[in-house]
C-alpha cells in the first residue's frame, strides 16, 4: 500500500485553476458556452510546443474522444498540432508564458469556437494550468490550457501518455467551467474521489484506484456525474449517442520553428 500511494503521488495532477471569482450558491457560477453549446458548430484546438516536448499522439486522441463526447459540437473538432517554439524563448516565468501566447497563438476568423493549448517543459511544480479568457492577458480573450511535459513522467507501466491525455482533459474540463460549482468543490477541484476533476492523494483515492492503476496503469479520462450535470442539464451528454458526435480530426502542421 505504501508504493501504491507512492505511485498515486507522482502521477496526482498539480495543476493550477484561474478562475472567476465564486458566490456562495449550490448553482454553477461559470458556463463557457462557447465551447460547449451547438453553436458555433466547430471547434478547434490550436497546439504549439517547445522543441523537445512534443505531444504523445495517443493523448491528443484521448482529448479529441472526451471533447466529441462532452461538447455539444455537431460539426468538426479539429486538433492543429501547429508549431515549434524555440527553447531559447522560454525561461521560466510567468510572463514569458503570456508572451509566448499573444505571439504564437492563431485564433480562428470564420467564429469557430477554439481553445488555445501550449506544451513547456516545466514550470514550478505544475503538470498544467489554465486560464479562461481573459485571465492569462488582456488582450488575448481566448480559454489558454498549458502542459508542463517534464512533471509527466512514466510510473511503472503508467505510461507518459496515458498521463498525459488525463491532465490534458482536467485542464480542458477547468477550461469549461467545472469546479466553480460551491456543491462540490474545494481549492479549485472536485470533492469526488473518482473524478477527472479531483486533486490529489488521500484514502479514498487510493483505495479507488488501487486496482485498476496498480494491475492495468487506468487512470480517470471522465467527469463524474456532479461535474456532467454542471455542464449539462441532468448530465445527459451531448456526444452520449455516436451519431450526435463532431467528427476529429487531428492534423500535424508543424513544418519548422516558429519565429
Amino acid at each position: 500500500m505504501t508504493r501504491l500511494a507512492f505511485c498515486l503521488l507522482l502521477l496526482s495532477s498539480a495543476c493550477g485553476a484561474f478562475r472567476r471569482p465564486v458566490t456562495v450558491s449550490k448553482e454553477p457560477v461559470f458556463r463557457d458556452g462557447f465551447l460547449l453549446d451547438a453553436e458555433p458548430a466547430n471547434l478547434i484546438v490550436e497546439i504549439d510546443y517547445l522543441r523537445g516536448s512534443k505531444p504523445e499522439p495517443s493523448a491528443l486522441r484521448v482529448l479529441g474522444r472526451r471533447l466529441a463526447l462532452y461538447t455539444g459540437k455537431t460539426g468538426t473538432i479539429e486538433i492543429r498540432l501547429d508549431g515549434v517554439i524555440p527553447r531559447k524563448r522560454w525561461d521560466g516565468r510567468r510572463k514569458t508564458m503570456r508572451a509566448l501566447v499573444e505571439k504564437h497563438a492563431d485564433p480562428p476568423t470564420d467564429g469557430s469556437a477554439y481553445i488555445y493549448i501550449m506544451y513547456l517543459d516545466k514550470y514550478k511544480k505544475f503538470r498544467g494550468l489554465s486560464f479562461q479568457s481573459g485571465r492569462l492577458s488582456g488582450r488575448f480573450q481566448h480559454p489558454v490550457g498549458f502542459v508542463y511535459t517534464d512533471a509527466i513522467k512514466p510510473v511503472l507501466w503508467v505510461t507518459r501518455s496515458r498521463q498525459e491525455g488525463a491532465v490534458l482533459v482536467h485542464e480542458v474540463g477547468h477550461l469549461m467551467g467545472l469546479v466553480t460549482n460551491p456543491a462540490h468543490y474545494t481549492r479549485a477541484h472536485c470533492t469526488n474521489s473518482w473524478c477527472l476533476m479531483y486533486n490529489g492523494v488521500d484514502t479514498r483515492s487510493i483505495l479507488l484506484h488501487a486496482v485498476p492503476t496498480l494491475f492495468t496503469g487506468y487512470l480517470p479520462t471522465r467527469f463524474c456525474r456532479s461535474c456532467q450535470k454542471d455542464l449539462w442539464v441532468g448530465g445527459v451528454l451531448p456526444g452520449r449517442k455516436p451519431k450526435n458526435r463532431a467528427k476529429v480530426r487531428i492534423i500535424q502542421r508543424v513544418k519548422k520553428e516558429a519565429g
